[in-house]
């Protein structure tokens, strides 16, 4: 994050958005979809890698609950309905187990380090 200050007004989603842009462009570079040397199995890879993130986080976001409490209204933004459809219409299988665990385990390691980190003073806003 670039450490601009935003003002209170802008909401949460409008902020995150901005402050999480560089990363944003960076998966998407890293991924290259828009370029026109992806395959039709390479995209159905990359979907099926999402499923197997996608799935467990918004498990466990779910499973917090209280979310209508909190004036978030979070079940029109779940991937994993989304990405079901697409593998299904690409005739696509979910991710193996072995690929699931491989996954979650990379997600497990980026959360854990981007949780020391605000954790050890970094800005967490």
């Amino acid at each position: 994050m670039n450490g601009e200050s935003f003002p209170v007004s802008i909401p949460v989603l409008a902020r995150l958005r901005a402050e999480t842009r560089a990363e944003h462009d960076a998966i998407e570079t890293v991924l290259d979809l828009v370029s026109g040397t992806l395959t039709l199995g390479t995209y159905r890879q990359t979907l099926a890698r999402f499923h197997g993130f996608y799935r467990p986080l918004e498990v466990g976001v779910q499973a917090v609950g209280g979310w209508a409490a909190r004036g978030l209204d979070l079940a029109g933004r779940w991937k994993t309905p989304l990405l079901e459809a697409d593998l299904q219409a690409l005739a696509a299988s979910t991710i193996t187990p072995g690929d699931r665990n491989e996954i979650v385990s990379a997600a497990k390691d980026t959360f854990s380090k981007r949780h020391r980190w605000t954790t050890a003073g970094g800005d967490d806003r």
